[in-house]
């Protein structure tokens, strides 16, 4: 995805339907927690997972946001047994961008230095999630997807 209208530039493979939301301003943070709160309850996630899911969907919106000065996307899905959240930016991308899920403290440990904030925001996306990755696209920009198991699936989740 190179396009600087990231949500316009093409379907992806899902087998659902994708909610794409470009993040711009601040207030779009909100709305992708808020959105992604309100999809993972719809799906059958249990108020504390679904809103958890919503913190996800924040931290990677408020990085898209503080970290690429071109903005970018957040994009939702559900695919087989999983709700699947996915940011594309287009900002510099990280030299390692596994670093993201580290945390300040694992961080300092490998002397290694931290951004503006506190630091925590990737090592809650990797907790909070059945997986996560990021990996810097070819243009330019991160890009960094999380799933979660669907509670019919993971009986555990549906708190």
């Amino acid at each position: 995805m190179c396009s600087s209208d990231l949500c316009s530039a093409g379907p992806m493979a899902h087998k659902t339907e994708t909610t794409c939301m470009p993040i711009r301003y601040s207030a779009d943070v909100a709305t992708a927690g808020a959105t992604a709160t309100h999809l993972a309850k719809q799906a059958g996630f249990g108020p504390i997972t679904a809103r958890s899911i919503g913190i996800v969907a924040s931290e990677m919106s408020s990085n898209v946001f503080h970290h690429a000065s071109g903005g970018g996307e957040l994009r939702i899905w559900l695919d087989g047994a999983c709700l699947w959240l996915e940011t594309r930016d287009l900002g510099p991308g990280m030299l390692s961008p596994e670093q993201l899920f580290y945390g300040r403290a694992a961080r300092e440990a490998k002397g290694l230095h931290g951004g503006r904030g506190l630091g925590e925001g990737g090592a809650a996306i990797a907790r909070l999630m059945d997986h996560a990755q990021a990996n810097n696209l070819a243009c330019g920009g991160l890009h960094v997807r999380a799933r979660i198991e669907l509670p019919s699936t993971s009986l555990s989740r549906s708190a």
